[in-house]
This record gives C-alpha cells, structure tokens and sequence, in this order.
C-alpha cells in the first residue's frame, strides 16, 4: 500500500517535471509583427546560449582532468578524472572555458537587452511571455 502511495507521488513529481521541461523547450510562438531577422535573432541567442551552457562546463571538466587537479563536488565526493594528464592541453582548454565564460554573459546580456527592448520600447507582451511561458 505505502509502495503505491510513494509510486503515485513520483508519477505526479515526474509529470509536472516533464511539463515544465517542455515549456522551457517549446517556448510560446513570438508575435506576428517581430520581423523575421529579429525571429532569427531571437531563435539564435536561444540556441547559443543552450549550446554554451552545457559545452563550458564539459571543456572546464576536461580541462581541470588533464591539469590534473581534483574535482570534488561540494565537499560531499570527487569526480573521476575524464582525461588522462595533460597540461598543455589543459592550458588550451582553460583559455576556451574562460572564452565561452565571456562568450555566455555577452550573449545572456544581448538577450536580456532584446527582452527589455521589447518591454519598454515596442511595448509588446514579449517579455512578459518569457517570464509566465
């Protein structure tokens, strides 16, 4: 009976897991009147962004691997080394980490400035739409 009971609760907590999920991946459509380079624009520095935030963090992994130097994860455990040393490359790998660093807070602020914009200027329902999804 309590098996069912936590069953039901997790099928519930996956569910509303999944729903948010695909809200955040499947954004609302943008207004008709945003012109198709602005669209562009806006589908681009979505995907950027998403392809940075998971590409930084697996090139400071690699990097931090081949220093070699230990990976522990808030003082609970450590991580298994993913590349054999390499200091070099370590080097290398550092310089593009800090790179899409940079890379990351330009394009969040161009995107952050576009929602702005359409908020104060255009006066559209844009960022608002991002906020509530």
């Amino acid at each position: 009976m309590e098996g069912t009971r936590l069953q039901r609760r997790l099928n519930r907590a996956r569910a509303a897991y999944e729903e948010r999920f695909r809200k955040l991946i499947q954004a609302l459509p943008l207004p008709a009147d945003i012109p198709a380079l602005q669209q562009f624009a806006a589908h681009a520095t979505h995907w950027t962004l998403y392809a940075l935030l998971i590409v930084q963090p697996v090139v400071g992994l690699v990097a931090t691997s081949a220093y070699p130097a230990p990976l522990p994860m808030f003082g609970l455990f450590e991580l298994p080394h993913v590349w054999p040393a390499n200091r070099p490359l370590s080097e290398r790998l550092f310089v593009l980490h800090r790179w899409m660093g940079i890379a990351i807070a330009v394009v969040a602020s161009i995107h952050i400035g576009a929602a702005l914009h359409h908020h104060f200027l255009r006066r559209d329902r844009v960022l608002m739409r991002m906020l509530t999804g």
